[in-house]
Parts: structure tokens; sequence; C-alpha cells
């Protein structure tokens, strides 16, 4: 029903104030014609955050009408009343489900903002952490830098990503390359955990476990272990020790 009240207030308020409202329209009615012919964003959904200034816009014109309607008669309110909820019903529905709790989107639980605690404590500013290549991983809690983000942000941005996953996914399944991998970008600290699993099963692999034991771990909670890269691997630091000795 917007777009016939739409044009119902277009009428009205062209016999009110003529060709003002015209020109104050036109440049909102293209924030409506420009998305629905063209994609604005990598993600086309995004247009959204154009169409919602034209909605903006002509939304008052829809609540002037309403408003003559309900002015008009006793009948005509009922009218008003009835159009207006078929114009809220849905948006209403959408944040009942919310309020309620009805659907709810778990982004961190309390073990993965535990976890961001170990890392910040663990980690200087500025470390490199190789972690799953999520939206959600607890990396993201603590300031330090990723040595691959969430696929999606990086397509988003126009990134050239192949390259980079090829390696993560190189270092997390322990091929013959992974400890070079790992001094050449400078990575400092390695997580292992359930999203680690998860997105190299994604991938069609398995996290190598058995390879990152031969590191220093520094930090642990639960399912999620923070290894130590630098300076040196494990047994070649306490190798190293025994030869000075």
């Amino acid at each position: 029903m917007f777009f016939p009240l739409l044009m119902a207030g277009l009428f009205y308020l062209w016999t009110d104030i003529r060709g003002r409202v015209l020109f104050f329209s036109l440049p909102f009615a293209l924030c409506f014609i420009v998305p629905n012919l063209f994609r604005l964003a990598p993600w086309v959904w995004d247009n959204n955050k154009v169409l919602i200034y034209w909605w903006l816009a002509f939304a008052p014109l829809v609540a002037f009408v309403l408003v003559r309607l309900w002015r008009a008669s006793l009948a005509w309110r009922f009218v008003a009343v009835l159009l207006l909820l078929v114009q809220t019903a849905a948006g209403s529905l959408d944040v009942w489900r919310a309020a309620s709790g009805t659907v709810e989107r778990q982004v961190y639980d309390a073990r993965e903002l535990e976890f961001a605690d170990v890392i910040k404590k663990e980690t200087p500013p500025g470390a490199v952490i190789l972690h799953a290549p999520t939206y959600n991983d607890p990396v993201y809690l603590t300031g330090r830098r990723s040595f691959m983000g969430y696929p999606g942000h990086l397509w988003s941005h126009g990134i050239a990503y192949a390259e980079r996953e090829a390696e993560l996914k190189a270092i997390f399944t322990a091929q013959n390359d992974a400890t070079s991998l790992i001094e050449k970008h400078g990575i400092e600290f390695v997580v292992i955990g359930p999203l680690e699993a998860a997105a190299m099963r994604e991938r069609g692999v398995q996290v190598n476990k058995g390879f990152f034991e031969r590191y220093n771990k520094v930090g642990q909670v639960r399912e999620y272990e923070l290894y130590k890269t630098t300076p040196a691997q494990k047994q070649e630091t306490t190798a190293s020790a025994s030869g000075n000795k």
C-alpha cells in the first residue's frame, strides 16, 4: 500500500503547493531509481543503504494521507488505522522477534571473550596472529593484526586474497613450506581451536595440530589454544640451551 498512498500524497500536495513538491522529491526519487538499476556495492543488498533515503523522504507524504483520512470522518479513521497497521505490521514483527528473544544471533560466547583477554595479555600490540578466516574470531577483539581476515570482507573491499588463503591453508595443514611461510610473513602467534578446525573442514582439509605442538603454548581457554611461533621452535630452543651448558 505504500506506493498508492504515496501517489495520493503527491496528488494532494500538488494541488496545494504545485511544483515545489516535485522539485523537492526529484533527488530522493533518484535514490529509488538508481539502486533498482545498478549495484552500488559489492554486496547487492547494500543498495538498501541508498534506498533508505528515498523512504525517509517520502514516508511523510504517506503519513500526510493518513492524517487527511483521519480528519475526514469516523469511518475514514478506521481506514486510516487499518492502513497504518498494514504499513507497520511487518516491521513490528521483526522488532518483536528481536525484543522477545525468539531470534538470537550470538557472535561471541563467554569462552571466546575469555580467550580474547588471554591473547591481549600474552601478545604485544601489533603482533601478527594466524587464526581462522571467519567473521567472528576472538582475535578481532584484541586489536592485534590478522594474517588473513574474513574472505567476504576482503572480497567486498576488492582485495585479492587467493594466494594468502592458500598460504594459510598450507600452514594449518603443515605442508612442507609451513615453517618458511611463518617466517616469511612474520607470524608471531597461531590460534588453534574450533573455528580453525571448522574453517579447514570447509576447505576439505584438517588442521595438523601436532605440527604446532613444537611451539610454546602460551595460553589456553578450553578448546582454544595460543602458540608462540617466535623466536624459535620449542625443541630448537631446548637443544640450544643444552649445548650452552
